[in-house]
């Protein structure tokens, strides 16, 4: 599985490929041949330093994009931790309260006027935590959703940068085989043509981590505002000796 340190690595050896396509790019410009027109030279060099602006920017453009991306494996860790020992503990205290496991349920050892009243509150407790004990699965749910739309969005990523690599490797490669540097620039000007191509499928996959977020959001707002199965709208108090 592809992780965001994966693209960040990729993203340090773009950078790096940047570099020396410059030095080799550089070199070439200051070595031409005698028979090159002056005004030739500056508009290499021109066209030269627009494509290299516009390659270093995407890079960090799609670095700020993964540094905003989220981390699917804390998400995923997340959601278990819900749906295990959260629910676990919900289901835990549910069954104590059935098997009348609580102390305040034992009136020999728990007596009086506010001892009866907590445990006559005690059903209207019992049906709260009924009520929320199907959340911690829903929590988990959401949180897995979005780890999936996280990984989504990182392997559309993935192939855009892998693209962006070869186009620069490519680049390079034409820097020996062109005497004026032209080579150079076609080649990283076709991988930034790469990159554009494959920007439709990178949007796809940001619309749907956004849709995705969303989704989540409101579903967690729902359960935040749900109170089926509460007494007044609001978790019972617990009656306690003045």
């Amino acid at each position: 599985m592809t992780t965001k340190s994966d693209l960040y690595g990729m993203l340090d050896e773009a950078e790096g490929l940047m570099e020396d396509l410059r030095g080799a790019v550089n070199f070439v410009l200051q070595h031409l041949p005698f028979y090159v027109p002056d005004s030739v030279a500056d508009k290499i060099l021109s066209e030269w330093d627009k494509v290299s602006a516009k390659a270093t920017a995407e890079i960090s453009s799609m670095r700020t994009s993964v540094d905003e991306s989220g981390e699917e494996v804390s998400l995923r860790a997340a959601a278990d931790g819900w749906s295990d020992r959260v629910k676990a503990g919900i289901s835990g205290l549910s069954g104590r309260i059935d098997e009348g496991g609580l102390t305040a349920e034992d009136a020999s050892t728990f007596q009086g006027t506010a001892a009866d009243a907590y445990r006559a509150i005690i059903p209207a407790q019992k049906g709260a935590i009924d009520a929320i004990a199907g959340h911690p699965d829903d929590i988990s749910s959401g949180l897995d959703e979005l780890a999936g739309a996280i990984q989504t969005w990182t392997n559309a990523y993935i192939v855009a940068v892998l693209a962006l690599l070869g186009g620069i490797g490519s680049a390079i490669a034409g820097v020996a085989a062109s005497e004026t540097g032209v080579g150079a620039i076609v080649g990283l000007a076709g991988a930034l043509l790469c990159f554009v191509t494959l920007a439709g499928s990178i949007l796809y996959a940001e619309t749907e981590l956004t849709n995705a977020v969303q989704s989540v959001e409101g579903k967690w707002r729902a359960l935040l505002n749900e109170w089926n199965g509460f007494d007044g709208q609001a978790w019972p108090n617990a009656v306690f000796p003045h």
